[in-house]
């Protein structure tokens, strides 16, 4: 599935559900939006619950796990999951919207592709340093862009080698 694929069953979620706030996803709506079977609606499931016996499984687990597994651009795949968090549209997320981002990302993508979940510790710092190093691009309100978080990210050694970890092909950071 691509970046596009992924973007583009995301729009249909919101078109066929409107304005229902879809914090969890019930097997109807993921079979209804993904076109799943009722077994692979059953295997989904299970594979983003988090416990066992669970019904419905975390939207932004599932959005942001399919983004970063899909093909396509990795600045793509991060501005996705990053608006995904932008209700208001204005291009900008809060330090809890992104420590949120990134631990659903994580749990997500996780999740898909059978690895540990990354620390809570560690996430909590990667958004400390992309708060602390980037001081000078934060709105008043302390809130960061999406693209100066895009771009901190794909900068990041940490981010970096867990999206290597994830298959993806990572260009050198120009250091000049």
């Amino acid at each position: 599935m691509t970046i596009l694929e992924v973007r583009t069953k995301a729009m249909l979620m919101s078109k066929l559900f409107g304005k229902k706030n879809l914090y969890f996803f019930e097997n109807q709506e993921l079979a209804e939006v993904m076109g799943m079977s009722g077994e692979d609606v059953y295997l989904c499931v299970n594979l983003f619950a988090k416990n066992a016996g669970m019904t419905k499984i975390s939207s932004l687990d599932f959005w942001c796990g399919l983004a970063l597994a899909s093909s396509g651009a990795n600045d793509d795949k991060l501005t996705f999951c990053a608006k995904i968090l932008d209700t208001n549209s204005d291009d900008l997320l809060s330090y809890n919207e992104v420590l949120v981002l990134v631990l659903c990302a994580t749990r997500g993508i996780a999740c898909l592709k059978g690895l540990e979940f990354v620390p809570e510790e560690t996430l909590d710092k990667v958004v400390m340093d992309a708060f602390s190093t980037n001081q000078k691009n934060l709105k008043d309100n302390g809130d960061i862009p999406v693209h100066i978080l895009v771009n901190f990210l794909l900068s990041q050694e940490l981010c970096r080698a867990y999206l290597v970890a994830l298959g993806a092909k990572i260009p050198p950071v120009d250091t000049a």
